[in-house]
């Protein structure tokens, strides 16, 4: 029986590894399909700030740091990079726009 500090056996050490109830194959098929959707992330934001993609970068390595961290990085990851994006956003806005309340 797992106890509730025990990571799940799908993020163990902060990535998917194939072992003990999970499906052969599942592992590769979510860092894929993790990739994929990181790479569509970064491409829409990107386009809405084509002067940042340095950050842009960083930041979704980050959010994608914290989506292994769940047992469900797949359902995890887009909203952590909007926060992560939102956050990158509000620190290169102009101070007069961070005042508006």
């Amino acid at each position: 029986m797992k106890t509730r500090n025990e990571p799940t056996p799908s993020a163990q050490n902060g990535r998917c590894q194939d072992q003990g109830e999970i499906p052969a194959g599942f592992c590769e098929k979510l860092t894929s399909a993790l990739t994929q959707l990181k790479e569509k992330l970064q491409q829409r934001y990107e386009v809405s700030f084509p002067s940042y993609g340095e950050q842009i970068r960083s930041a979704l390595a980050e959010a994608e740091e914290l989506a292994w961290e769940t047992a469900f990085p797949q359902l995890f990851l887009p909203e952590l990079a909007e926060v992560r994006i939102a956050q990158l956003a509000y620190a290169y806005a102009e101070p007069s726009f961070r005042n508006i309340r």
